[in-house]
């Protein structure tokens, strides 16, 4: 939705003008947030749809792309703003906090890797 919204702001701002109401548009205050989280949220995205297999087995998929998302894709970056860092950080703080450690106790492969 939010990678739509960025697609599609010069035909809002066209529309908007053409018409008589004063429907809200997005400002650049508002194009900056969604473009940070728009960089933040789209390596997820893909990530959950990957592993939203019905036909094969993804819980022991978890701890590797955890690892990942904590090494590479999550990393505060130089060229991040102060609100992409805020968003990097809250994202895995809470994955390293809640969701991985339910699955431990699930699945014995995942089980099996971390106790080496």
């Amino acid at each position: 939705m939010i990678e739509r919204v960025l697609e599609q702001e010069g035909a809002l701002a066209k529309v908007r003008l053409m018409t008589k109401d004063q429907a809200p548009v997005p400002t650049w205050q508002d194009l900056e947030v969604l473009e940070a989280v728009q960089k933040v949220l789209k390596p997820l995205q893909d990530f959950t749809d990957a592993l939203s297999g019905e036909e094969y087995v993804t819980l022991s998929y978890v701890k590797p792309v955890l690892h990942l998302f904590n090494e590479s894709l999550l990393a505060c970056e130089e060229g991040d703003s102060e609100l992409c860092k805020s968003i990097k950080t809250s994202i895995v703080e809470y994955l390293n906090t809640t969701t991985y450690w339910r699955w431990l106790i699930v699945d014995p492969l995942v089980r099996a890797t971390t106790s080496q």
